[in-house]
């Protein structure tokens, strides 16, 4: 049991790593409205070495979260845009396990207490950022809670599948190949509405594929660890610590590599932030074991 939660939460170390740094590649770049490089993204993610593919639906969450990514970073960067998407993803998917919503079981931590303290603090860690000093467009904020919902209903048919289905596989990395195809198979669908949309005229630049290819490689990586978290430790854990820690790693790339927040007083109530955040994420770890 022991082994499963030490194993658990690197998983959801790697992850969080790899999902706050998966756009820098592509930060540099001018990806116009992001939607050449949104497929080029997907089709990267594309995996065969998992090759049960029971159901690809429940992809269309993510994709319906992730076809608002460009647009966010583009209008109030990259930290703070996974800093905010992260806040409804938190919540979504931490109260869909451990109240049951959507028909899912509950999965009751062994130590509630600390469960919810946790929670609290990554939330109140992430509302400091309401006191930067920067202009941040109200549409950007809305956009941003907005893809977090869909973000944090990612996995859950994936476990309603593996709660209630007869005889299917406990294992969520044996879910992955659906994921992945549902992901290939609706953002290309997107990708054509949209060059219908443009009139055969998409923005793109070149210069973005090899950017784009390696996000989807970062992307991939966190992924997989996330699915592999879930079977270690129950989504009432694994989800509040990769959906909030991911904001901390997105902000600190924003404040030392990309100069988005700058300013003694931002740095203080940011440094305030991500103590508090990650200080919250381990209360929620431990509230596995303890």
């Amino acid at each position: 049991m022991a082994l499963e939660i030490v194993q658990g939460l690197i998983a959801c170390a790697i992850s969080s790593v790899f999902f706050g740094s998966m756009f820098v590649p592509l930060k540099k770049f001018d990806i116009g409205d992001g939607m050449l490089f949104f497929p080029c993204y997907s089709f990267f993610e594309y995996n065969k070495y998992f090759n049960k593919l029971l159901n690809t639906i429940f992809a269309n969450f993510f994709i319906l979260g992730n076809a608002t990514a460009i647009p966010i970073i583009s209008m109030i960067g990259m930290g703070m845009g996974i800093l905010l998407w992260g806040v409804t993803n938190c919540i979504c998917g931490w109260a869909s396990s451990r109240y049951g919503l959507f028909g899912l079981n509950k999965e009751v931590p062994n130590n509630v207490i600390l469960n919810y303290m946790g929670l609290g603090c990554v939330i109140i860690g992430i509302a400091h950022i309401r006191f930067l000093i920067f202009q941040i467009l109200f549409s950007g904020i809305a956009l941003s809670l907005f893809a977090g919902v869909f973000y944090g209903t990612t996995f859950v048919p994936v476990i309603y599948i593996q709660q209630h289905g007869y005889m299917v596989s406990q294992n969520g990395l044996d879910y992955v190949f659906s994921h992945f195809s549902g992901i290939l198979v609706t953002t290309s669908f997107i990708f054509f509405a949209y060059s219908i949309f443009k009139r055969n005229r998409p923005f793109i630049n070149n210069r973005t594929f090899l950017p784009a290819c390696i996000t989807g490689t970062l992307w991939s990586i966190a992924q997989l660890s996330w699915f592999f978290a879930n079977d270690r430790i129950s989504q009432s854990i694994s989800f509040p610590i990769n959906s909030m820690v991911p904001g901390v790693c997105g902000a600190l790339w924003s404040v030392f590599y990309f100069r988005e927040i700058r300013g003694a007083r931002n740095m203080r109530i940011l440094s305030c932030a991500i103590c508090i955040t990650l200080a919250g994420a381990i209360l929620v770890g431990l509230s596995k074991a303890f």
